[in-house]
This record gives C-alpha cells, sequence and structure tokens, in this order.
C-alpha cells in the first residue's frame, strides 16, 4: 500500500492502466467514518507511487505516464497532468458536466462528451481535445 498522510493507505483503487503505469486513488478510511483519497500513479518498473495533484481524479493514463480525467471539484473540465503540471482542457460552450472516454498513447488526444441536462432532456455531445 502507498503511504499517505504519513501511514498505509486502506485501499488503492486503480482506474487504468498504460505501458507499466497505472492511475488511481488511494484510500483512508478515517476513525470519523469518512474517507480521504489522494491520487496516485504508479509505476510498475520500480514499484514507485507518485502523487498526483489534489485538483486531479484520473480516470485514464497514457503510455507516457500522463493521466488525464475529471477534476475533483464538479463544474470544472477535464484536466491532463504532465508530470507535476495541471492542464485544464477547454471547456466546451456552457457545458459544466464531462465524461472522459479516452486518451491517446501519446497523451496528446483526449476524447468524451458532455453530459449536461437541460431541462429534462440530457444532452450528449461528442468531444475531442488536441494537445499542442
Amino acid at each position: 500500500m502507498p503511504e499517505i498522510e504519513g501511514g498505509p493507505a486502506d485501499y488503492f483503487w486503480p482506474e487504468s492502466i498504460s505501458n507499466g503505469w497505472v492511475a488511481g486513488r488511494a484510500v483512508d478510511d478515517r476513525a470519523d467514518a469518512s474517507r480521504y483519497f489522494t491520487s496516485l500513479r504508479y509505476r510498475i518498473a520500480d514499484g514507485r507511487y507518485e502523487e498526483l495533484p489534489r485538483s486531479v481524479s484520473p480516470n485514464l493514463t497514457a503510455a507516457n505516464g500522463r493521466t488525464a480525467g475529471g477534476p475533483a471539484e464538479r463544474d470544472r473540465p477535464p484536466i491532463i497532468t504532465a508530470g507535476g503540471e495541471v492542464v485544464e482542457l477547454p471547456r466546451y460552450r456552457t457545458a459544466k458536466e464531462y465524461e472522459i472516454s479516452t486518451f491517446s498513447a501519446d497523451g496528446r488526444r483526449l476524447g468524451g462528451y458532455t453530459t449536461d441536462t437541460d431541462g429534462e432532456q440530457v444532452g450528449t455531445e461528442p468531444l475531442l481535445w488536441t494537445c499542442r
């Protein structure tokens, strides 16, 4: 188990794996019945965990170790992490809710869709982001 907050995590929930990188979240069950989450990526080759910025909830991993996913806060667009850098992707119009479904091996293209609700109808607009 990875070390978080000065002690071993209770769980590690992997969310994706690519080319020897595993991204997920470590969980610490607290005495007050709450849960504390830490976003991490794990390099299988050397058995090392690396903490990701707190603003990241990783969903997908690229072959180069970049992670993509939703932000920790709602009403924010998806993000990509490259090393210690967090890149917030451009919003689509006024969309507030996004689902990530694909991430290219080179960590430059991210696909997904919006899931915003307008009145009684749920909109799903396909999206593709390409990084420079």
